[in-house]
Formats: C-alpha cells, structure tokens, sequence
C-alpha cells in the first residue's frame, strides 16, 4: 500500500501536467479589425478623391487632318478625370488657335499637346503637292492618309503635255507622306491626294501632275517618309 506522502504527491504531480488556460485573443482581433476598417475608409476615401478631381478638355470634334489650321470650332470638351492623364485643360483652347496637327487626329479624340505645332507644321524646304489619281494610276489598296508612297511617271514623254517630260516609269519622288485624301468629284472614279515632298521634288511633280502623268505606289506601313511634318 501507498503511504501517504505518496497520496499526496500524486495529485500534485497531475495538476502540473494540465495544459495552461487559453489566453484571450480577443483584444488582438479587435485591434486587427479597427486597422481593417481604417485601411478600408482611407482606400475609400482616395477613390472618392480621385473621382471628383475632375476637369474639362478639349476633344477633337471631327477628324482633323495632318497640316491643318486649328480653330475652335475643331474642339468641343468632355468632362474626365484627369489625373497624370496627358490631355488639354479646355481653359488652355486659345493657346492652341492657329496652331497645326502634326498627325491624323479622329472625331472624339482626347488631344494633346503633341499633336500640334505652332506656327506651320510643313517644313520650310518643303510643300505640299495635290494630285488627281485615275483608277489605273492608284494601288489595288485604297491610299489613306498618313501612307507613305512612290510617284512615278506614268505617261511616255511623247505622250507628255504642259512642258512635262521624262520616261514612264521614272521616280518622281520616294516616300512621300499622304496629307489628304477624297474624290475628284461627286461619282468620279478619280482620287485627289496631297502629299508632302521637298521642294526639289516639287519641280518635277508639279507639271507631271498638272499633265495627269502621276502613278502611286504604297510603300510598306513602317516605311519613314523623306520629308515629314515638323515635330514628327
């Protein structure tokens, strides 16, 4: 039998054995979801920032063409949020006046400053040429503004009227950028094209064009024009 300093041992040695009571985790889980709140009102509270810090810019109110003069009557405005947003306060309009596009610019663009040049866009050793294409005398691939294309001859000198001569087939000019484009007229089949050539390719061009000896061929899309609009 047990004595009874052993009795009393045993339930000692038992009662250190017993796993200590939980501690409350409660206080923690409460810090943890007033720092949630808080992270959550400041996100909130930055979104609602950023939503009302909005202005009004200028919007392109139809397609504006390479090389042509602004007036205001080519914007109209939109409401954006503008924040790090490359656009144009349309309090700053009158800076842009008389100003001239640089690129192709379609209805309902956000514009910038980019786009535009002051004073003219057409460099000074250079012009801009109007030709009047037949179909037989245009690409398969209808010609859009912003191409870069080939001028030939396209009529034998013999055949040749208004002072131009040459052989077909010749080059009148290479990589040329196309500024505009439409039809000669209501249900012609003939195309009215300028394009942008430097002033010594514009001696010759001239007259083949005024003689209608001027072909057109499209070069390919990444092919960089020999004279381009300043700023591009």
């Amino acid at each position: 039998m047990a004595s009874p300093s052993t009795l009393q041992a045993g339930p000692g040695t038992r009662g250190s054995n017993l796993p200590a009571p939980p501690r409350d985790r409660r206080p923690l889980l409460a810090g943890l979801a007033v720092l949630l709140i808080l992270v959550g009102a400041l996100a909130s509270g930055l979104i609602a920032y950023r939503s009302g810090s909005r202005s009004d810019v200028l919007v392109a109110a139809h397609e504006i063409k390479p090389g042509e003069t602004i007036t205001a009557e080519d914007f109209t405005t939109t409401r954006v949020a503008s924040d790090g947003a490359e656009v144009i306060d349309a309090a700053s309009l009158d800076n842009f006046l008389n100003t001239q596009a640089l690129v192709t610019i379609p209805e309902g663009t956000l514009v910038n400053r980019s786009m535009f040049v002051t004073g003219s866009a057409v460099p000074a050793d250079a012009v801009v040429v109007g030709l009047v294409l037949t179909a037989q005398q245009q690409p398969a691939q209808p010609i859009k503004v912003g191409d870069v294309v080939r001028l030939f001859r396209s009529a034998q000198s013999g055949e040749s009227t208004g002072g131009s001569t040459g052989s077909a087939g010749e080059v009148l000019a290479n990589a040329v950028k196309v500024m505009e484009v439409g039809r000669s007229a209501e249900g012609s089949s003939s195309t009215r094209v300028s394009v942008l050539v430097s002033a010594e390719a514009a001696s010759q061009l001239i007259p083949a064009s005024t003689a209608g000896q001027v072909a057109v061929a499209k070069l390919a899309a990444n092919t960089k024009p020999a004279v381009d609009l300043q700023g591009n």
